[in-house]
């Protein structure tokens, strides 16, 4: 066995053999190890500062003047090939998901919708209400 303990769980086996076989640069298999077995509210934190740079975003359509549907792909996180966002005030300072400009508390934002009972993935996401106006200029008049 990998370090010669036998009593190793299976998933950090599989990790580290995985990070001793990869070669990729970019993607670390630590990352994932450590943060298996991670606390809740850590994983919160981390998520509100997180860089939505590997996802695909795109504004498909606009549902009313309060609300879009806009398709999240992101190879790390969540595929939400149609999910529905709501304006509204940003309650924190952050960026934007699509541009990465400097969101700041009070700024107008969609955000996506809570879904019960399941939190989206993304739900700590923003995008810039400017962003979305740009593909869906109707809204900017709401």
């Amino acid at each position: 066995m990998l370090n010669g303990n036998f009593e190793q769980n299976p998933w950090k086996q599989t990790v580290e053999l995985l990070e001793r076989l990869s070669h990729v640069s970019k993607f670390s298999f630590s990352s994932v190890l450590s943060s298996h077995g991670e606390s809740a509210a850590r994983r919160k934190a981390a998520s509100k500062v997180r860089n939505y740079r590997d996802a695909a975003i795109e504004v498909l359509e606009s549902l009313s003047s309060r609300t879009v549907t806009i398709s999240w792909r992101d190879p790390t996180m969540c595929n939400y090939p149609a999910q529905t966002w709501e304006r509204g005030v940003a309650k924190r300072s952050g960026s934007c998901a699509i541009s990465q400009i400097p969101i700041r508390r009070g700024d107008i934002v969609f955000r996506p919708r809570g879904g019960g009972r399941f939190r989206p993935a993304n739900a700590n996401a923003m995008i810039h209400a400017t962003e979305v106006e740009r593909v869906c200029p109707e809204l900017s008049a709401a």
